[in-house]
């Protein structure tokens, strides 16, 4: 699956869990002198089919985040740890509001909550994750220029960096040996766009 995809998956993601975070208000949070906007029961199936897609969603998108770090090294940067210990964090926070709810009555009042932080940081984690790409593709010469900017000066002055013609095959070639350096400083995403600009850099040269 590729970040494209998950991104969207992620907006749709999202989308559950504001349903479910809105019903929850509405359902639990309304007071007696403003009756509730909707029937009770159809708001109940309305939180309760949001979640059960919100977990379905979040589940195939967790499959395949696993297979990518089985097939691709751990993005050991700062944004990587943080999504990793989001993505760990929003299981444990549903399942013990599912157990709260389902067996465990004792700890209902718990219920809501669970659900509140699970939505908070499912939001954190796509800022994250799916956020971060959408900023990082678009546009792609000015995020790709700030990378260059940001991670190539960790080895290199920029005036060598922008001062090198190559073509797209030696670029790749280079910006593959560098991130191979340091394990997890470049993510897959952020090589590309960090390829593309330098490609570009290239070009203007060439012309000049």
């Amino acid at each position: 699956m590729n970040y494209w995809l998950k991104s969207i998956l992620s907006v749709i993601l999202i989308g559950f869990g504001a349903i479910n975070f809105y019903t929850m208000y509405e359902l639990l949070g309304r007071s007696p002198e403003k009756p509730r906007r909707f029937f009770p029961e159809a708001l109940k199936n309305f939180h309760r089919y949001s979640g059960y897609f919100f977990i379905l969603i979040f589940a195939v998108i967790s499959f395949f985040c696993l297979m990518g770090v089985v097939n691709d090294p751990f993005d050991f940067s700062p944004r990587g740890i943080v999504h990793a210990l989001l993505a760990l964090t929003i299981p444990i926070l549903l399942a013990s509001k599912l157990l709260a709810v389902k067996l465990y009555r004792g700890f209902y009042a718990e219920a809501a909550g669970l659900g509140k932080s699970a939505f908070a940081l499912s939001l954190l984690l796509f800022a994250v994750s799916g956020g971060y790409y959408f900023l990082l593709m678009y546009p792609q010469g000015i995020t790709g220029t700030l990378l260059v900017q940001n991670k190539c000066v960790r080895c290199h002055t920029l005036e060598r960096v922008f001062s090198i013609s190559k073509s797209k095959e030696g670029w790749e070639q280079t910006v593959a040996r560098m991130a191979d350096r340091v394990p997890g400083w470049i993510s897959t995403i952020e090589k590309e766009q960090i390829i593309d600009s330098l490609v570009k850099t290239s070009s203007d040269l060439k012309e000049k």
